[in-house]
Formats: structure tokens, C-alpha cells, sequence
């Protein structure tokens, strides 16, 4: 393993190799890695699997997003590109470019069948698809009985009353989800998010929705939040998976999204999830919600439904398929 950093200090089976890099921002992160990722790889190993764009020396790569199509969606659904961004686009695509050619590897993976169509379009380029795992042992059905009332009684939220979950970049999901909490009669939204504080609540007091508001400035205890809440709720307007929505199903929550996200592929409409057919139409992610706050049995039902469609996803069922790919390369 050659990486920056890692969480784990000495795992079993697994040699790291601390790559130096500027850590500044991604863009830096990813610039200043490459070069001495790739000479102190060497040319001594069978398989070198590339995580996107992080050498020169990789035979398999695993696209876990599309540039192109991140940000034609943003410029659709956000009006604009912030001009930070716009540079950022120039660079990364550049990189995207470089790294998604017939020529640059000898196979090439897909986190979802999203990414794949990405793939396919922009860069005209065959994958296969391997899921992202999930751990269904950190992320279960049980974790309600150990977390939710602590966690409501942290936050003040009484042991009855409905909480919808939102987890990740509020850029993704954040105008369209505090328009629908405004159609939406009763329950609350708490939101785990790194976005500012300043940018939540700025949404949500344009939609007159700050007062159903709770936010929580990231964590590394997740599966205590989902524990909490009712239903999950992820209206992204791009996504390669969405790992929160497969942890969300894992933990038995309803989820709310719709086709823009990789792991709504996973998701039977009214069964085991509720999908939307257009990313941000706050008309259509209210009535899932409107519908799943009024019938507690069906938030029942769709979370036990939804639990048992994402049991065999798991990590070990990723690294199988992904071995069968090293195996095809060698």
C-alpha cells in the first residue's frame, strides 16, 4: 500500500509505503503524489491498482468519478460553477483525460453502473463495475436499541418525534432538501454535514425551515446518527455511489433519492427505498417524505426491505470481484 496516510497503525498482511505529498487541498494532494508515488513503486509488482489518477506505472484503475460529469451537473443544477471550481476543472479534467485511455491501463473499474455510463460517454471507454462494500456489522438494524435515545436525548429531539438524516456535502443535496422540508408538515432535519455552518442555515432560512434544523459538524461515530433518525434522505445531484446510502439501508433506514446517485441501483422504488425521477424537484422528494412521515409501518417495512437488499454487498464480496479483475489482467 503506497499512501500518504492511513488510519490503521500495523494491520496484518499489509506494508505501507508513506508517499510524501502537499496535502493543501485535493488538487495538491493528488499533483504532488503522483511523481513519487510512481518512482518508488518500481516495476517489481504483478498487479498495481490505481485509486483515479495517483501514478504513472498502474494497470488497473478504479474510477471512482467522472470529472465531466460532476461538474456538467453542478452547472446544471447549481446555475453556475464557483470560479474556484472552474479552475479546479481545468486541471482535473486534464487529469481525467490522461487517466481514462484504452492505453493507460489494462483494465479499468467502475464503482457503479453511474460511473460506468460516465465512462462510456465522456471517455468512451469499457469498465466493469464493482460496488462499493458496506460494513454490516457497524452499520445494523441494532444499532437502534444502543444509539437512538441517547442520541435524541443529546440533541434534545424527543423519543417520538420524526427525524429525517442528511449526510454529506450540502452542496449536493442542500436548496432542493430545505425546499421540500418546507412542503413537508411535521418532523426535522439533522444534517451531518463539513459544509459551514453559515451555508446550512442560509438555505434553510430562505426556505423558513432554520427552526427544524439540527447540525452536526461531521463525526466519526456515523452509525449513531443513522441509529437516531427515520428516514434518510439524499436528493444529490450527482453521485458516483453515495457509500451514505448503502450505510443508511445497512442500518435499516428508508432512503429518499433518486437515479443521480451510483447506489440507487440498489434501491427497488416503494420496496426497499423511495426514488425520485428528478434529482432536485422538491415537489417529488416531499411527497417521499410527506408519505413515509404519515405511515410509521412503512418506514417499518421499507427499512427491514432495505436492510436485506444491501446484506450482500459486503467489503469481502468488493475484494472477491476485484481479485477476479487482477486475475483477467495477469
Amino acid at each position: 500500500m503506497f499512501a500518504s496516510v492511513w488510519e490503521e497503525p500495523d494491520p496484518v498482511g499489509i506494508t505501507f509505503h508513506k508517499v510524501p505529498s502537499w496535502r493543501i487541498s485535493a488538487l495538491t494532494s493528488i499533483l504532488t503524489f503522483a511523481f513519487p508515488a510512481t518512482w518508488m513503486i518500481g516495476k517489481n509488482f504483478d498487479i498495481v491498482h490505481a485509486q483515479g489518477f495517483t501514478g504513472f506505472r498502474q494497470n488497473v484503475i478504479t474510477a471512482h468519478m467522472v470529472q465531466r460529469g460532476w461538474f456538467q451537473a453542478m452547472s446544471v443544477f447549481l446555475g453556475r460553477i464557483p470560479f474556484k471550481k472552474k479552475i479546479n476543472r481545468m486541471v482535473v479534467q486534464v487529469l481525467d483525460q490522461i487517466t481514462f485511455r484504452k492505453n493507460f491501463a489494462k483494465a479499468f473499474i467502475a464503482v457503479s453502473g453511474r460511473t460506468q455510463g460516465d465512462l462510456t460517454h465522456f471517455h468512451h471507454l469499457d469498465s466493469q463495475v464493482v460496488l462499493h462494500g458496506v460494513d454490516t456489522s457497524l452499520f445494523t438494524l441494532g444499532n437502534a436499541k444502543k444509539y437512538r435515545l441517547g442520541i435524541r436525548k443529546e440533541l434534545k429531539i424527543s423519543s417520538d418525534e420524526l427525524v429525517f438524516l442528511y449526510v454529506g456535502d450540502w452542496q449536493k443535496s442542500g436548496k432542493a432538501l430545505c425546499s421540500s422540508l418546507s412542503k413537508v408538515l411535521h418532523g426535522r432535519l439533522l444534517v451531518v454535514t463539513k459544509t459551514p455552518r453559515k451555508t446550512v442555515l442560509g438555505d434553510a432560512e430562505a426556505n423558513g425551515v432554520s427552526h427544524r434544523l439540527m447540525i452536526i459538524p461531521g463525526t466519526k461515530r456515523i452509525e449513531k446518527y443513522y441509529a437516531a433518525a427515520d428516514v434518510f434522505v439524499f436528493p444529490t445531484f450527482h453521485d458516483s455511489f453515495g457509500m451514505v446510502i448503502s450505510e443508511a439501508m445497512a442500518s435499516g433506514l428508508p432512503v429518499i433519492t433518486n437515479r443521480e446517485a451510483g447506489a440507487a441501483e440498489l434501491i427497488e422504488h416503494g420496496v426497499s427505498g423511495w426514488l425520485t425521477e428528478k434529482p432536485w424537484d422538491a415537489d417529488q422528494i416531499a411527497e417521499g417524505m410527506n408519505a413515509l412521515a404519515d405511515d410509521p409501518d412503512l418506514r417499518k417495512r421499507m427499512g427491514e426491505a432495505a436492510r436485506k437488499a444491501i446484506e450482500p454487498y459486503t467489503w469481502d464480496r468488493c475484494a472477491a470481484e476485484t481479485i477476479e479483475v487482477y486475475r483477467k489482467v495477469l
